[in-house]
């Protein structure tokens, strides 16, 4: 038997996406184990205690967040990627002692980045287009034609973190996308992707649902402008390279324009950059400060197990 968490929504279309999102699940879980359609007994037993990350309090939310983020990047580098990032996705459990343990949920079917295969976004579900980076809603991400990379992931939380402080009040969702976004529709995914990119670029406002969202409003916002500054750091990159093939003697050895399909996968550098920026705001923040993982393989190591909620030693 698999157990389906069941949340409260008011918008109606979301309500039926996100039950859409849930049927998905299951499905996934009888094609891995399709004579009972059920996990291992220890997995069926840590999900039966998993609560829905966004329930929890203003800290308490910031904590397991950024430690979900940690544990996601060590499994990152060790070739294990989980790539469909929800607030669904995102939970928590409480310790014998009390303290909250973030879990990032639902590895039934990771990809293996280890493989030489680069994988290609393709048309996603309408349940993940919220939360998706905006290089996935392109036209050309749409046909096949982008690599996934680290830092689509690492967007993809930031989204979650935006979508959790803008569109939920004390675990349910009372608006069907943050304020600025009009005409939302999950199902034209490249309009949702220029709608994202604008709220991005024009820096508006982040507006929370809950008056207790106070340091995740300001997380968001400043993580928010954090994607503006890396969009236009690769736009930098991008004119420089034309420029270099302009001024070249020889293009027919160049494409004529660079494009995003030629980025490598650089993850230390971008983990690096995002908690150089996320460092940087203690002074507003002051709970980076305990947040902020160490530097530390060994400790990231069981922080990826615990995150991972036992799935590799139940394997």
């Amino acid at each position: 038997m698999t157990t389906t968490t069941t949340l409260s929504y008011k918008d109606s279309t979301f309500a039926a996406m996100h039950e859409e999102q849930a049927e998905y699940h299951n499905r996934r879980h009888k094609s891995c184990h399709p004579a009972t359609g059920t996990r291992p007994h220890r997995l069926h037993a840590l999900t039966e205690d998993l609560r829905p990350l966004h329930t929890l309090a203003d800290n308490d939310y910031i904590r397991a967040f950024l430690q979900i983020i940690t544990a996601h990047f060590h499994c990152w580098r060790r070739g294990v990627q989980h790539r469909e990032l929800t607030p669904m996705h995102l939970t928590y459990i409480r310790t014998e002692d009390g303290s909250i343990q973030g879990m990032l949920h639902d590895w039934d079917v990771p990809v293996d980045g280890a493989s030489q295969e680069r994988f290609l976004a393709t048309v996603p579900s309408p349940s993940f287009v919220p939360y998706m980076a905006v290089d996935l809603l392109t036209s050309e991400a749409l046909k096949g034609g982008v690599p996934v990379l680290y830092r689509h992931d690492l967007e993809a939380f930031i989204w979650v973190l935006i979508w959790t402080v803008c569109c939920f009040d004390n675990g349910t969702m009372v608006r069907a996308a943050p304020d600025g976004m009009s005409d939302w529709d999950v199902h034209k995914p490249s309009l949702c992707g220029v709608f994202k990119g604008v709220f991005i670029w024009q820096n508006k406002p982040i507006v929370p649902a809950s008056d207790g969202r106070v340091y995740g409003a300001v997380l968001a916002s400043e993580l928010a402008f954090y994607l503006n500054v890396k969009d236009t750091e690769r736009a930098v990159k991008r004119k420089a390279a034309r420029r270099r093939w302009r001024n070249s003697d020889d293009r027919s050895t160049l494409l004529p324009q660079p494009t995003r399909v030629q980025e490598e996968d650089d993850y230390e550098h971008e983990w690096s950059g995002f908690w150089t920026w996320v460092d940087e705001l203690r002074e507003i923040l002051p709970c980076v400060a305990e947040f902020a993982p160490a530097d530390d393989g060994e400790s990231g190591r069981v922080l990826e197990d615990v995150c991972m909620g036992g799935m590799r030693t139940a394997a």
